[in-house]
Formats: structure tokens, sequence, C-alpha cells
């Protein structure tokens, strides 16, 4: 019987599973602010070698993250109180009512990051499927190619052939704020 809710999707069926699983989350198709504009924002905010404080907004989240991952239909980002959601179109069937993806990013006890869900904003994969994709997501973010070349996240939006990484991470309502350390190798 659920296989064929979901493999041939009945519309009297299917709009009652996604108004429940989307739990009032709405994504938005437009975002004012380009990936130049949100990674100009962040490199401005770096004004020394050592340690920075970053501001990132929730709108330059967003467009940093639809460069990063151009194959997410709509996807949207709401940053809470200790939490940032990462939320995209998963199935797009119902006009105007497409079936949301979800993953909720939050920090644990000694501030390091990891994936507090996945799912839907209703529905969620088990915990341990969180905590492996965790790590997948971490070596992702903090990745170095076989050069020993800065590939991380900081790195790439900050352009530097120098050395960045981020010593912390606060998720407030509608910002992110990163402390970020910039280090000069002198003998390259």
């Amino acid at each position: 019987m659920s296989f064929f809710i979901t493999a041939y999707r009945p519309p009297s069926i299917w709009n009652g599973i996604v108004e429940f699983s989307n739990k009032d989350v709405e994504l938005k198709k437009e975002n004012e602010i380009s990936f130049e504009q949100a990674k100009q924002s962040i490199q401005d905010q770096i004004t020394q070698i050592g340690e920075n404080t970053v501001v990132v907004e929730e709108d330059y989240v967003t467009a940093l993250a639809r460069e990063g991952f151009k194959g997410f239909k709509d996807l949207t980002i709401d940053v809470g109180e200790g939490y940032l959601d990462i939320n995209w179109a998963l199935e797009s069937s119902l006009p105007n009512k497409p079936l949301i993806a979800q993953l909720r990013i939050g920090t644990n006890q000694d501030n390091q990051i990891e994936i507090k869900r996945l799912g839907t904003p209703a529905l969620s994969l088990p915990k341990s499927v969180n905590q492996a994709l965790t790590a997948v997501i971490i070596n992702l973010i903090n990745s170095n190619d076989s050069s020993g070349e800065n590939k991380s996240l900081m790195g790439n939006l900050l352009s530097v052939q120098n050395d960045a990484s981020i010593e912390s991470i606060s998720f407030k309502d509608g910002y992110i704020e990163l402390i970020v350390n910039i280090n000069v190798n002198l003998y390259d």
C-alpha cells in the first residue's frame, strides 16, 4: 500500500502527506543576493591576520549554498537560535506544494557541528543515520586536495592561499557568526 502511494502519488492522499510533512515550512524561489555579493561580504569582514569575526546573514548563506549545491531545487537556508536548516524541494508533483526535505545542523556540547536531523520538517531519519552523515559532511567541509592546498569551505570563499580555519560557529536568529583564523605561511 505505501509503495502504491509513493509510486503513483494519488492527489487526494499525497496532498495530505505533503501538508503534514512540510509542517508550515516554505521555500524561497528567488534570492536578491548573488553568490559574488555574499562572497564579497565575507571577504570584507576579514581585516587582519589572526582572528576575525564574520557575520553571514541568512540570505547571504542561501546565495552561497545555492552556488555550492546547484542540484537542489529552491534551496533555502533558515538560521535560528542554535540551528541552521537547509530546505529544498525533494519532490514537486503537486503544483506550488513540493515535498520539502530538511537538513538541520546544530552544535553539540563541545561546540562541534553535527547534523541534528535529516528528513522532512515533520519526519526525521533515525539518529544513527544523522551521526554517520555528520562525519561525511565535516570531511567535505574541511577537505584538502592531494597537493595539500586548502580546499576548505572558508579557504574557497576567501580565495586565499594561506590557511583559513573556522575556530567557532554560532547560529543566531537570522545569521551565522564565525570566528575565522587567518594564518600566513611566510615560507611559501
